[in-house]
């Protein structure tokens, strides 16, 4: 027996070694749940694993062929796959292979998402040896990304239902250059009045209303400093028209805080601007870019040292390999989820669990975040002497990315819904179900958010029979949005079957598979404006009427001064039709000499916003003949002072022109008729002054020489006279009324002519001095005298002395028996209106001072009030009570030459108050 011994120890090791180095991969794909699949090219059969198996719905089926692997891909997929396959198994292709397609379940009949990535090794004759790879489950990654594209879809159709249009623009040096701008067709309608492509930003500013330009540059500037921009403005469309604009949007900025873009909406605003309702829009845009998952593998001593990665990991990271054998694996963690990575990762390392996977944020090279799936298994090596972990990190950013995204933009959308400044809601299926409904839309239903879940019909059952769940149902089966304008609804609101009415959009929304899946309502309320048009036609139709009621010629004009209505005698006067005088058409109409006055004074009008006022001449039809008219216009403003129409009339004058030349003819010859009468008047005030000289000089000498030797007889031969002693008397006391009464004639005479002079004359000082020369007559009758704060007035000081000494005088003299006089002296200031119609002032004013002299004597019949104020008029005998009948005619003469009047009130035995009227300059 021949033998031979070999030693194979370190083939067993080595052996082993592999096996446990296969088991330890083929437990780290376990844990990444990859599949792995190899395919003979060759023999077209398929050998994978259970995992790939799982893949397909597949159980126990380790070896298929190609042909029947085929099978489960999802029709719209099959022959894209087997395009990548060939082109794989291609040397051209360099073997590369990698795509992602739908597989249906054979068992299940599920629909899931794979990615296949493998490699083809080829022979040294190009021939495909080998093609094998793993396999991967993407269906959420594939289903995130369909539902962030639908929120997309969503919020692109709530911001183009409701009316505004987008905007977003690279700025650049400077804002209103000619940078890149993106915007939507309504966009540009909104601000230009037209759908225009490819204009620039500095085209819209162009359209800026000018004197709104530095609101724009103020929202721009505060903007750059808040990131946020909110402005109104007026855009002038094409057609020269004004449009109210709401312009929303952000600025982005770079890393140095320097802008970058703007993006935003524009809502046209006209209407709510008119209408006292503000409607405002938020559009946002969302970009969700996903890219490729990938998978890093790498192992780590127990201190978490990398000890050897593969190329993905260093795609993932960003660092070249060498750099990662330097680097600690919670060196690159995150610091907030550092400490929890420690833990788990020692526990495993001491043995207390044998694996962990966890979710977590990577620092990469350059700063930014990378989220991973993470497992950590602890393994050894063949001698089960050195332990070391393997870590297996899927990248997952994508993921975490969109899921932030998701849940950012269906916030984003709902907080749109809800804080819309127009009603907005969601209809859920044909059953038109109530899913989503803001407060605005609520409070036009009249309900509130129970009815959240409940078919439309259910929650509003007065709906039936009015159109609108017909016209619903239609846009779900169509697929056509309707727009409604100013339609009415009658509606159950605070108790009461109301008529509203409304503009609205009933659009369409699809799923990610194009199919409609709900209808989206957006309306706006306009009952309070239909209402104002109705009553604002009703009020055009009576101011027609009006028109055409009143008897002058009557037009009306634009701003720009084209008049587009005449009122029927307008016609009948001039003979012609509106298509002949229309705009500036009337022009032929007037007298040629008269024209151009008129046309001046009419573009002055309408430049200041002043009343047109002119007289003119223009043709009758019937005649020919030009007749004088006095044409006077008026602007009407609107709320905000704007003139947005003229009213003008045209009343023939041509009679009352003729007369008042005649007039002036007649004024003419009057007037030399009053020249002549004022030099009359002037030669008989001298007369008069002459007279009056002549009376104190003349008149009084022969009565002082009466009075004198009546004295001289009285005390040297009083005993002689015996009893013509009493006939002597009655000489003197004639005497002396004859003096007093030249006197008063004197006053009389001098106040009728002229006044001494004019100053600023204090009343209470007037009255003042005349109480202090009444002051012995006062005592006698112990009589009370009471004087108000007096005015200060422009007038003669000795007349008004005058005036008011002979009232006062008067009050004393005529008192009652055994009562002591009061007299009250009282003023207030009244307007022109409040004095009696019979008192007459001589000078005209707005407003008079009033002051009353009141006192409690004798009085008297108020039927004589018009004559006492005559020259000798008297009341009571010389016997009764001494006077001239003079004082009373010099008071009013006194009153009248300060532009007022005088008048009395009194019964007998009730006293008399004298009141008198002075104009307040």
């Amino acid at each position: 027996m021949v033998g031979a011994i070999q030693d194979i120890t370190d083939r067993v090791a080595l052996q082993k070694a592999h096996e446990e180095s296969e088991e330890r991969l083929r437990f780290a794909l376990q844990s990444a749940r990859l599949g792995t699949w190899e395919l003979d090219p060759v023999r077209g059969v398929v050998n994978w694993d259970s995992r790939c198996q799982e893949l397909c719905g597949l159980t126990n089926a380790d070896s298929q062929s190609y042909a029947q692997t085929v099978d489960y891909i999802h029709p719209d997929d099959r022959s894209r796959v087997e395009e990548a396959v060939r082109w794989a198994l291609n040397p051209l292709s360099g073997g590369h292979y990698e795509t992602s397609f739908r597989t249906i379940g054979v068992n299940d009949r599920r629909l899931r998402w794979v990615r296949f990535i493998g490699k083809t090794h080829f022979s040294e004759t190009g021939e495909a040896s080998r093609f094998s790879g793993v396999a991967e489950d993407i269906t959420e990654e594939v289903l995130a990304k369909e539902q962030a594209a639908l929120s997309e879809q969503q919020a692109r159709i709530a911001l183009e239902g409701s009316g505004s249009g987008s905007f977003f623009i690279k700025t650049g040096s400077e804002i209103d250059g000619d940078n890149n701008i993106l915007y939507s067709p309504s966009f540009s309608r909104i601000l230009t009045g037209q759908e225009s492509p490819n204009l620039s930003w500095k085209v819209f500013v162009e359209h800026l209303h000018t004197d709104d330009r530095k609101i724009r540059n103020q929202a721009h500037s505060l903007a750059v400093l808040t990131g946020n921009i909110n402005y109104e403005a007026r855009f002038v469309w094409v057609d020269k028209t004004i449009h109210w604009v709401k312009i929303v949007g952000q600025y982005l900025f770079d890393a140095s805080g320097k802008p970058v873009s703007v993006t935003g909406i524009a809502l046209d605003v006209s209407e709510q601007k008119e209408r006292e309702r503000a409607l405002r829009e938020a559009e946002e845009r969302f970009s969700i870019a996903f890219s490729n998952t990938s998978m890093a593998m790498g192992f780590t001593d127990q201190k978490a040292n990398f000890t050897l990665v593969n190329d993905a990991y260093t795609q993932l990271l960003g660092y070249s390999v060498s750099e990662l054998y330097t680097l600690n694996n919670f060196d690159i963690t995150h610091p907030d989820d550092r400490a929890y990575n420690r833990q788990l990762f020692e526990e495993v390392v001491a043995g207390n669990r044998p694996f962990f996977n966890l979710i977590k944020r990577y620092i990469h090279k350059d700063g930014s975040i990378r989220w991973v799936q993470l497992n950590v298994t602890s393994v050894t090596d063949a001698q089960d002497e050195e332990h070391s972990m393997i870590i297996i990190a899927q990248d997952i950013s994508e993921q975490v990315e969109a899921n932030s995204k998701i849940r950012a933009s269906e916030e984003r959308f709902r907080n749109m819904i809800i804080q819309a400044p127009v009603a907005i809601s969601i209809l859920n299926s044909r059953r038109l179900i109530v899913e989503t409904a803001n407060t605005s839309m609520l409070e036009i239903w009249g309900k509130d958010a129970s009815i959240m879940g409940t078919p439309l019909i259910q929650a509003l059952p007065e709906l039936e029979g009015q159109g609108f769940i017909e016209l619903l149902e239609g846009v779900y089966d169509s697929g056509v949005s309707h727009y409604g304008v100013e339609t009415r609804a009658r509606l159950y609101r605070r108790g009461d079957l109301e008529d509203a009415y409304f503009n609205f959009v009933y659009a369409p929304v699809r799923d990610d598979q194009g199919k409609i899946s709900s209808v989206m309502v957006i309306a706006t309320e306009v009952t309070t404006q239909m209402k104002a048009k109705v009553a604002l036609q009703e009020s055009e139709q009576r101011f027609r009427t009006l028109l055409e009621a009143i008897a002058q010629m009557t037009w009306t004009n634009t701003p720009e001064g084209e008049v587009n209505f005449y009122n029927q005698r307008w016609y009948d006067y001039t003979g012609l039709d509106f298509d002949q005088i229309k705009a500036w058409g009337w022009q032929s109409l007037v007298h040629p000499a008269d024209l151009p006055r008129t046309l001046d004074m009419y573009k002055k009008a309408l430049a200041d916003g002043t009343t047109f006022v002119v007289e003119n001449r223009y043709r009758r039809g019937t005649d020919g003949m030009y007749r004088w008219h006095l044409n006077r216009a008026l602007p009407i403003r609107d709320e905000l002072g704007e003139i947005v129409l003229w009213v003008g009339t045209a009343t023939d004058i041509h009679e009352q022109k003729l007369l008042a030349t005649q007039l002036e003819q007649q004024v003419q010859v009057r007037t030399e008729q009053l020249v002549a009468s004022n030099q009359d008047l002037r030669r008989s005030n001298e007369n008069l002054e002459k007279f009056a000289y002549i009376a104190s000089h003349d008149l009084q000498e022969p009565l002082r020489k009466v009075q004198s030797f009546g004295d001289l007889l009285k005390n040297q031969y009083a005993v002689e006279l015996g009893e013509g002693l009493d006939y002597l008397e009655r000489m003197q006391s004639a005497a002396s009324r004859m003096s007093l009464l030249i006197k008063d004639l004197l006053t009389f005479s001098r106040i009728s002519t002229r006044q001494e002079s004019t100053t600023s004359v204090s009343l209470n000082q007037v009255i003042e001095e005349v109480i202090d020369d009444l002051e012995v007559a006062i005592l006698q009758v112990d009589a009370q005298i009471q004087v108000d704060l007096l005015p200060v007035i422009s007038g003669d000081e000795s007349q008004l002395w005058q005036l008011f000494q002979n009232l006062l005088s008067n009050a004393l003299k005529f008192q009652q028996p055994g009562i002591a006089p009061v007299i009250r002296v009282q003023v207030e200031q009244i307007l022109a209106g409040s004095i009696p119609a019979l008192v007459q002032p001589s000078r005209q004013a707005m407003a008079y001072h009033q002051i009353n002299v009141s006192d409690n004597g004798i009085g008297f019949d108020e039927k004589y009030v018009d004559r006492i104020f005559q020259v000798f008029q008297r009341l009571h005998t010389r016997n009764e009570y001494a006077g001239t009948g003079i004082g009373l005619a010099i008071c009013e003469k006194v009153v009248a030459n300060h532009g007022g009047a005088i008048t009395a009130y009194s019964k007998p035995g009730k006293g008399a108050t004298f009141t008198i009227y002075f104009p307040i300059a």
